[in-house]
């Protein structure tokens, strides 16, 4: 979904009354160019939504929120300043999770699947682990990294790939694999889009 930041006071501020912004840390990232050329202070919130919320009920016209439009008609704010967030193509994407498997036929030939790994402490070892990946063909989509709890300047990583592990040749290429990972797990596998009404895809 398309995401819009917009600067939110309360019913008697203008934006220039404004001094201080409250939102989610993502938020705030996504619109430091705003804050910096306005000389405002950062506040963290745990989401825009409480952001909004802290603002309303605080009635003070020298504290915005960060939020949507919505979030400003759910707690009666005013919009001060519209769009204020630096990539105009600001996006947010959201999964609905099963624990049942997804059917081959919902996922087709675009399917994608996600894999959690660990790599062998030795030199290299990333590069050929996702050199695998493409060498039997699979597209990466996506690559992330997370510390690993407990283990300092350790990650494991979560990949995003495009086709099918359950074929014959992603059964390769997870063997393949393997051969570079201290921990490899196909962690799920969705459809590229899925009709929420038709379970089918589109």
């Amino acid at each position: 979904l398309h995401i819009s930041q917009n600067l939110l006071g309360t019913p008697d501020a203008l934006p220039d009354d404004v001094r201080a912004v409250v939102s989610h840390p993502q938020a705030l990232a996504q619109c430091q160019g705003y804050i910096r050329s306005h000389g405002l202070e950062q506040r963290s919130a745990s989401s825009t939504a409480s952001a909004a919320r802290s603002v309303a009920e605080a009635g003070d016209r020298h504290i915005a929120a960060i939020a949507s439009a919505e979030t400003a008609a759910l707690y009666g704010l005013k919009i001060l300043d519209h769009d204020i967030h630096e990539a105009k193509t600001n996006t947010t994407r959201f999964a609905v999770f099963s624990r049942a498997e997804t059917p081959p036929a919902l996922q087709g030939a675009s399917g994608t699947f996600l894999l959690l790994f660990t790599v062998k402490n030795n030199p290299g070892a990333l590069a050929r682990a996702l050199g695998v990946i493409g060498d039997y063909g699979f597209n990466l989509k996506a690559l992330r990294s997370r510390p690993l709890k407990n283990l300092p300047w350790n990650y494991y990583f979560y990949a995003e790939a495009e086709g099918d592990d359950a074929s014959e040749n992603g059964r390769r290429m997870i063997e393949a694999l393997s051969g570079y990972c201290a921990m490899l797990k196909v962690a799920g596998r969705y459809a590229s889009v899925i009709s929420l009404e038709e379970g089918e895809t589109t």
